[in-house]
């Protein structure tokens, strides 16, 4: 016991006499941390030494909103800027348009046209939009019409000679002459009538009198002009392995003796050559006007006539037609009594 008092009394001097300021080698901070350190080895191992939280530079002395007039607006405007620069970041890093990531060189241009739009878009208007409406207002709707070429009179009268050529070429050429015999009351007589090419009956004429066409004559020039040779005609003998003599034209032939059912239709055109039409009383009564109309000139005065309204089928019309609305009024008066 006596040893053990004197233990805490020489420990009790020693802490009296101990002076904290004058030693060099405490540090409280230290002690503090060696002693952390050895209680909590462990710990260290598994867990990174936190670094110091950055102090705040945001000012903390905002004015206080009364809770009466916090409407949270005022938060919500504050948090737009800091959002939208979060996005435009991870915009940056993420990658551009689609997911693709985007290089050093992609991201500076993108920059510079973002600068551009900004600057497009806010700065000022150069262009004179009443000047543009003006110009746009003034332009004609619609295609512009082209004025047509100022011909001269002396290629106006070439023109008009050169088409009335054509016009009496064409004339002549769509229109050929038939002669025609017919036979009434015991009579023969031959008639000439003008016809269209293209009609069934000058078809038929030409093909059974083919000099009646006014281009026959040209053709069977042409031919007697151009030489002709004549086409190699195959021998019986001759082998022809090759296919190189392909046939004769049938008018190169050697001609053929006429058979006798030949000689029977050559003699039964002929008869139908010089065989007359027979007509009947109606048909001879037409033709006969038709005649006489053509003889005296009436064609056109009778064209006329007939187009205009004095005309007897054109007041049957009319007469037709007043019968019909007066029918049709009767009948509306009958339904509504």
């Amino acid at each position: 016991m006596d040893e053990y008092d004197e233990r805490e009394d020489v420990e009790e001097e020693q802490e009296e006499g101990y002076d904290e300021n004058a030693d060099e080698d405490f540090n409280p901070d230290k002690a503090a941390d060696e002693a952390a350190n050895s209680s909590s080895s462990d710990d260290d191992e598994e867990t990174a030494v936190a670094k110091p939280a950055p102090k705040s530079k945001k000012r903390k002395s905002e004015a206080v909103i009364e809770a009466d007039l916090d409407s949270g607006d005022e938060a919500t405007i504050k948090a737009l800027p800091r959002k939208k620069r979060r996005k435009d970041a991870e915009d940056e890093d993420s990658g551009g348009e689609g997911g693709f990531i985007r290089t050093r060189a992609q991201r500076v241009l993108e920059k510079e046209e973002r600068k551009h739009r900004k600057r497009a878009r806010d700065g000022e208007v150069t262009v004179d939009v009443e000047q543009l409406w003006a110009e746009l207002s003034s332009a004609p709707i619609g295609r512009a019409v082209v004025p047509p070429p100022q011909a001269s009179k002396d290629s106006m009268d070439v023109e008009g000679e050169e088409n009335k050529e054509n016009e009496a070429a064409s004339s002549a050429e769509d229109t050929i002459t038939i002669k025609r015999r017919i036979e009434y009351a015991g009579e023969v007589t031959e008639v000439e009538a003008q016809v269209l090419r293209s009609s069934k009956e000058a078809k038929k004429y030409l093909a059974e009198h083919p000099e009646a066409d006014p281009n026959y004559k040209k053709n069977e020039d042409k031919n007697e002009s151009g030489l002709q040779r004549p086409l190699k005609r195959p021998s019986m003998f001759e082998p022809n392995p090759l296919s190189l003599v392909k046939g004769v034209a049938p008018e190169k032939l050697r001609p053929r003796a006429p058979s006798r059912m030949d000689v029977l239709m050559a003699t039964k055109r002929a008869e139908e050559k010089i065989r007359a039409q027979k007509m009947s009383t109606v048909q001879k009564s037409a033709l006969d006007w038709k005649g006489f109309v053509d003889n005296e000139g009436l064609r056109e005065e009778l064209d006329e006539y007939g187009k205009s309204k004095g005309g007897f089928l054109a007041r049957e019309a009319f007469l037709d037609r007043a019968a019909g609305a007066r029918e049709q009024a009767a009948r509306n008066a009958r339904l509504k009594l």
